[in-house]
């Protein structure tokens, strides 16, 4: 026996991201996911149903009712176990899709009676912030190079002194063997950062390529690039930055607001389809991202400029710390024989306990204390 809900759909906000809501390591990387569907519901009617056959019997009855069929897409039925649907953390939600069929979601229940807040109206996909000189420079130095990165990198200075080596080490320790498919390769992207507590990215594939890359998208879906005469004047400021741009860097919010949603990461499936090469592209988004006080040197320890470099450059300390978390907790690599294996390579790594904001942060403070000898 189980217990059907009929429920009023407002979809106003479907455009917004199925978030997921559990934890990814209690269920593993590549099991089904509960998400947030994003739409509000305003509950009907609850039944008890012998099984979910009878379930969808009864919920395709109901659309077919004269005054029903045409506004069907208004209408869903909860599927849940304890008979008071704001009992149940997680549901199955039925609903008819764009083509008029009747589909079947696991979903986290809105209108579960613990939920703190209206969560469901959050915009998850991606935060909107006003552009300070540190998260700019971060989200272009992400970018392909002929995106303006180039000029940027140039003007914020922080040398990428670990690339090599931790390439040459990648190539000694992992296989690059093609052998994820593209759902495993989603899945595997919105597990992680979840786990993060970090806004899904677009993950798009392209058949060949010599490295992957994040590619900004504007509003209108163009790639911004600045060899492209529809975007160059917008980005102009890009190829003559220096210093003294620096301090005008705000005005961009006059004519567009980035937003870390609005990125894209393009896999290359000629070699890229595996979990090591999309857990390294990930880990440069996380390390970017993460709000940890030190990207804004605002953190327990004050960073001079080399201190920050060794830290926040592209391969640097904070980045091999995420990275290695992530090898652990999301490639099954053995925590002792990862350990070994950096402290080996002569990287600049310190070991976190998750990808959380706090142990990052914690990571970094410990991190810090040999800069004071």
């Amino acid at each position: 026996m189980i217990h059907g809900t009929l429920v009023k759909i407002n979809r106003t906000v479907a455009s917004k991201p199925k978030v997921a809501t559990f934890d990814p390591l209690d269920r593993g990387p590549f099991l089904h996911q509960v998400i947030d569907i994003g739409w509000e519901f305003k509950p009907l009617k609850t039944i008890s149903i012998k099984n979910k056959v009878r379930a969808f019997s009864l919920f395709s009855e109901y659309l077919s009712k004269d005054g029903i069929s045409k506004k069907s897409d208004l209408y869903g039925m909860f599927l849940h176990k304890e008979k008071e649907y704001s009992s149940n953390k997680e549901i199955q939600l039925l609903y008819e899709t764009d083509g008029k069929a009747i589909t079947q979601t696991a979903i986290a229940n809105p209108l579960w009676v613990g939920i703190e807040g209206v969560k469901r109206n959050l915009d998850s996909v991606g935060f909107s912030c006003e552009i300070n000189m540190s998260m700019q420079s971060q989200l272009f130095a992400m970018l392909d190079s002929v995106s303006g990165d180039a000029n940027w990198i140039q003007s914020f200075q922080l040398k990428d002194n670990q690339q090599k080596k931790l390439y040459e080490w990648q190539h000694n320790t992992f296989h690059s063997l093609n052998d994820m498919s593209v759902v495993e390769m989603h899945t595997l992207m919105k597990n992680i950062l979840s786990r993060a507590k970090l806004p899904w990215l677009l993950l798009e594939f392209k058949e060949k390529g010599e490295a992957c890359m994040f590619v900004l998208t504007s509003d209108s879906g163009k790639s911004i690039t600045l060899d492209d005469d529809g975007d160059a004047s917008e980005w102009d400021w890009l190829q003559k930055a220096d210093e003294a741009k620096f301090e005008n860097v705000g005005k961009i919010n006059q004519n567009y607001r980035l937003r870390i949603s609005d990125m894209r990461l393009v896999m290359i499936m000629e070699w890229a389809m595996n979990g090591r090469v999309l857990i390294h592209e990930l880990g440069h988004y996380i390390n970017f991202t993460l709000p940890t006080p030190y990207r804004m040197n605002r953190g327990e320890y004050k960073l001079n400029y080399s201190q920050y470099e060794e830290l926040f450059s592209g391969h640097g300390a904070a980045y091999m710390a995420i990275y290695a978390r992530l090898l652990i907790d999301f490639y099954y690599v053995d925590e002792e024989f990862l350990y070994d294996s950096l402290n080996d390579s002569g990287l600049c790594w310190f070991p976190i306990k998750s990808i959380s904001v706090k142990d990052v942060t914690e990571g970094i403070t410990q991190y810090c204390q040999r800069f004071e000898h």
